[in-house]
């Protein structure tokens, strides 16, 4: 008899969580986790011979789950009180940091260390840059829970990206006395990006202007990606910071404005989004009306948001490229400029897991 009732209980719980997912609203972004959620795949014959449907509806279903976020708190309280050093793929460090647990390169890896190597050999007489910064966990190793396997990304730059015109942040951040990454998010600082900007600035040529000629401000209470994936029970805001210069013209999906931050996102949750308004495919700042402007073309994934505004003392003309975005082409549009330096600029995970870099070879 109990058996039974146990049984029943448990079939009904399973049918009123079943008609719970049908009748629920899609979501489209989870400010919970601060991404972007799957959707409804497409149902076509190919999708469902290549098994690439049953794949793509498993994600849509886990991420439309009924009370998702209720779920996803539940089970980071529960491994908090067993006292796991990680959940969802996010480590628990020391005074407060969060980290991204990576154990194995992707496979994904060596086929963009191809593409890049295809695409300098492409360009071999243009004056290019690439900067790969790594994350968190391969600089802060002290502040790593005990005895957690991570990866240090830095080794692999140092083996493989020696033959690229490569700007080697993560030397001159070792030496550095402020934080150069926050705490609850992926991204650097904005003085990380600072002293990214001054060692690029300084190895095409140009004097970098000191911290302390930028108008720094701060929106308080920011929490990032890794406390957005990872949910600790217990977490230290951060304070984000940022500069917004003055320039002529912003210009983006059909849009143009006067500035570069999106101050409306300031008072959001997702706070480094107001840098660059996002991620367009393709954006253009112009900061000085010129008959024969100075012109740099960037490369990039988010990384690039809050560096990018230090670049406004140095060029007329500042052209953004997100691949993730993009559907132009590369060769037509470094064919049709006459830039004065190109930069890539991407994060470590960003460049070893990203399928767009190959977008760089047309």
């Amino acid at each position: 008899m109990k058996k039974s009732w146990v049984a029943q209980a448990f079939t009904l719980t399973v049918l009123l969580l079943f008609i719970a997912n049908m009748v629920a609203p899609i979501r489209v972004f989870s400010k919970f986790e601060n991404r972007y959620l799957a959707q409804l795949p497409p149902l076509n014959v190919n999708q469902i011979i290549s098994n690439q449907f049953s794949i793509n509806y498993e994600t849509y279903v886990n991420d439309q789950f009924f009370i998702r976020d209720t779920w996803i708190s539940t089970k980071a309280l529960i491994e908090r009180l067993m006292m796991k050093q990680e959940n969802n793929g996010i480590y628990f460090g020391k005074d407060g940091y969060l980290f991204d647990k990576m154990i194995q390169y992707p496979d994904q890896l060596a086929i963009n260390q191809k593409y890049m190597n295809e695409f300098l050999a492409l360009y071999p007489q243009l004056p290019i840059s690439v900067m790969i910064p790594t994350n968190s966990a391969s600089l802060l190793l002290d502040k790593l829970p005990n005895h957690a396997p991570q990866l240090n990304q830095y080794t692999w730059l140092k083996e493989n990206a020696s033959d690229w015109p490569w700007i080697d942040t993560f030397s001159i951040f070792e030496s550095s006395k402020k934080p150069v990454y926050y705490k609850t998010d992926h991204h650097w600082t904005l003085y990380g990006a600072y002293l990214a900007y001054s060692e690029w600035v300084s190895s095409i040529g140009k004097t970098p202007l000191k911290w302390e000629e930028f108008d720094v401000k701060n929106a308080e209470e920011f929490l990032g990606t890794y406390y957005s994936k990872g949910k600790p029970s217990v977490f230290q805001f951060d304070t984000l910071s940022y500069i917004n210069p003055s320039i002529v013209s912003y210009s983006f999906a059909n849009t143009t404005v006067n500035t570069l931050i999106d101050e409306s996102k300031l008072s959001q949750f997702d706070k480094y989004s107001a840098f660059l308004y996002g991620n367009p495919g393709f954006a253009q700042i112009i900061t000085n009306e010129s008959e024969q402007p100075s012109k740099v073309l960037i490369i990039k994934d988010s990384y690039a948001n809050s560096f990018i505004p230090f670049l406004t003392q140095h060029f007329d003309q500042i052209d953004i490229v997100d691949l993730r975005g993009y559907s132009g082409s590369i060769k037509s549009l470094v064919s049709s400029q006459d830039y004065d330096q190109i930069l890539i600029l991407s994060s470590f995970a960003q460049f070893s897991s990203d399928s767009n870099f190959a977008k760089l070879r047309y």
